[in-house]
């Protein structure tokens, strides 16, 4: 997807694609939205339902700013102790209490609202992927994972899902397209 359609997904939907930018390690959002500019109406139509229901979840508790740095130091400790080996220094139950302390001490609570973890086209369909399910939200996204069967990925008209090597919803135009550049390709491969 094009760069200014990501933005504003991500600007319109503050909540719901938090993790946009996020560690490659923590999410697949930091790949972005893996499909083509055709489906944005319809993530953007998706996305607004999904960012109604994390606006109405309960926001993480506020964490105050005095208890940064000392999560920040015990943080360095249990890396510092695991990279040594050092874990046993103190007996394990003694270190478990510790850890357990320092963790609801100082650890900031996890937002825990409705977040993607990933958008992406796969065998011709719009995949969207979030940290928690229920029966409305799996309604949503299936509706919309069937809706995008029906328009194509490369412009928003609509399309079908044909095969020639590859599984893709395209309009009669760009299936032209997409059929004549795949066989060029599989030609050279040859």
């Amino acid at each position: 997807m094009k760069a200014e359609l990501d933005k504003r997904l991500v600007e319109d939907f503050p909540i719901l694609y938090r993790m946009r930018n996020g560690s490659i390690t923590d999410t697949c959002m930091s790949w972005g939205f893996e499909c083509d500019d055709g489906w944005y109406e319809l993530i953007y139509e998706l996305s607004e339902k999904l960012e109604e229901i994390a606006r109405s979840q309960p926001k993480p508790a506020h964490f105050p700013l005095w208890k940064k740095p000392f999560w920040y130091i015990l943080d360095k400790i249990a890396v510092f102790l695991r990279k040594h080996k050092m874990q046993n220094v103190l007996p394990p139950p003694v270190f478990s209490l510790f850890w357990g302390f320092a963790h609801d001490m100082f650890m900031p609570e996890a937002d825990m609202r409705l977040c993607a973890d990933q958008v992406k086209e796969k065998f011709g369909t719009l995949r969207f992927y979030t940290n928690m399910t229920n029966d409305e939200i799996d309604e949503i996204i299936v509706k919309a994972e069937q809706k995008s069967a029906t328009i194509c990925e490369a412009c928003g008209k609509p399309g079908t899902i044909d095969t020639f090597l590859w599984k893709k919803a395209l309009c009669k135009k760009h299936r032209a397209e997409w059929n004549n550049a795949r066989k060029l390709n599989y030609i050279s491969e040859v």
